[in-house]
């Protein structure tokens, strides 16, 4: 499939990721797991440490097998979302964004800059916000 942007053409590889024409990739494919461990990197974090301070809803603790699954993609650990959003800083919707809406098929797995993901979840709550004074 071939797109004009404002500012280039662009087509689907066979990753499945846009690239424009000279071969450079626009948006690359990534998952909830890839976006956890990405960040632990960043903050120069491993695994047994990030696990040991986080808490599930449903248990006091994290395994550091269980992080590790989940950076794997292997469990989505829904329990720990609150948890790693805090410990990561990374903001509570990006998890449903890459958790909950990339698999059901309603939005595309593109590596998007975190906080274009937190403008736009700001835009819907204040949209279905506002739709309540319209009733």
């Amino acid at each position: 499939m071939i797109i004009l942007t404002r500012h280039r053409t662009a087509f689907l590889n066979k990753d499945n990721e846009w690239e424009d024409s000279d071969g450079n990739i626009l948006l690359k494919h990534t998952t909830l797991g890839e976006v956890i461990r990405e960040r632990r990197l960043e903050l120069g974090i491993s695994q047994r440490e990030l696990a040991s301070r986080l808490k599930g809803d449903r248990t006091p603790f994290c395994s550091p097998q269980t992080l590790n699954n989940i950076e794997h993609n292997d469990r989505l650990g829904e329990q720990y979302w609150y948890s790693l959003s805090k410990e990561l800083g990374i903001a509570h919707c990006v998890f449903v964004y890459y958790g909950l809406m990339v698999p059901e098929g309603y939005v595309h797995p593109f590596k998007y800059p975190l906080d274009v993901i937190e403008k736009a979840f700001d835009e819907l709550r204040d949209t279905l916000h506002n739709h309540i004074y319209t009733l």
